[in-house]
Formats: C-alpha cells, sequence, structure tokens
C-alpha cells in the first residue's frame, strides 16, 4: 500500500514537473514557419514559442507577411493542445487566444488559401475555440475594435459566435 502511494506521488510530482518545463516550443514553431512557407507562402515571425504541449504555447510579436507586405500582426497568442486529441492520434487545438490583432480585411483576405475546388461537405477543422481580445479590423466602413470574444468551431461550414465590439464607436453583439 505505501509503495502504490509512493508510486502515485512520483507519478504525481513528475507530472507536475513536467508541466512546468519549457519543451517542445522550437520543434513546434518550426513546423508552424515551414508550413505556413511551403502551403500558403507566407513568412511568419516571432517571439520564441514558450510552454510546452501540457500547459499549451505563447508567444509574442507575431507578424504574418507575404512578399514583404505585413498581413497580420498579433501582439500575444496562446495556443492549448487537447491531449485526448493527441493520445487518440487525431491532434486538436482546443484553443486559440489572440490579443492585440491588427490587421485589415483586404490583408485577411489575401491570407484566405486560394481553393481551386470547392468541397462537397464540410471540411473538419482542428480547433474548437478561438479568443479575440483587444484587437482591430480596418474595413472600408471603418474600424473594427474587438472586445473579448469567442469564436466555436464545428466545422468549414458551421461556426458559433459570441462577438462583442465597436465600429467607429458604435457597440455591436453577435
Amino acid at each position: 500500500m505505501i509503495g502504490v502511494a509512493i508510486f502515485l506521488a512520483m507519478i504525481a510530482a513528475g507530472g507536475l514537473a513536467l508541466s512546468q518545463m519549457n519543451f517542445l516550443g522550437e520543434f513546434v514553431q518550426g513546423k508552424v514557419e515551414e508550413a505556413a512557407e511551403k502551403q500558403l507562402n507566407l513568412k511568419v515571425t516571432m517571439s520564441p514559442l514558450q510552454g510546452n504541449p501540457v500547459t499549451g504555447f505563447t508567444a509574442s510579436n507575431v507578424e504574418i507577411s507575404r512578399s514583404g507586405d505585413k498581413l497580420l500582426y498579433i501582439r500575444n497568442i496562446g495556443v492549448d493542445i487537447s491531449l485526448p486529441s493527441v493520445l487518440s492520434g487525431s491532434p486538436r487545438v482546443s484553443l486559440i487566444g489572440l490579443d492585440g490583432v491588427d490587421t485589415s480585411l483586404k490583408a485577411l483576405q489575401e491570407l484566405m488559401p486560394k481553393s481551386e475546388k470547392k468541397s462537397d461537405g464540410p471540411t473538419d477543422i482542428p480547433i474548437d475555440t478561438v479568443m479575440i481580445s483587444d484587437s482591430t479590423l480596418r474595413t472600408e466602413w471603418g474600424t473594427v475594435s474587438f472586445k473579448p470574444s469567442h469564436i466555436y468551431i464545428k466545422n468549414s461550414m458551421n461556426y458559433d459566435f459570441d462577438v462583442t465590439g465597436a465600429v467607429e464607436s458604435k457597440d455591436f453583439s453577435v
């Protein structure tokens, strides 16, 4: 009985230590930058990715550009990975937190991949929730300032929004 208690205590201590360590950030950052370049012709620059798969990853001063044109800036980003999904072999991001996004509608349109064929049905997007705060989107109709908001993603055709903000100082919520 004492042996089981010691074993469980060692597992708990190991889990706690593991959750406090900073590992795989450099690997994940390299994969993100490589995929963005190869698949979307985008350059991603950011501070070193901190964290681990247990507690999530964070970065700051994220800039996404194409051909030298800055398309998107994110002051802080946090990514939490669903551990059960990793263990099942189908990794998902449970939450992406974006703080201080600065972009324009035109730049977002340029970021969207150009698809040659339409899918017959919805496509799985391995992201559950996107949280946006203190962010700005410039459009031809005015500047949108986002208050803390959430986008819940079910698939490529099914989203739920809980978005609040202001357009030219006029509050809105969706």
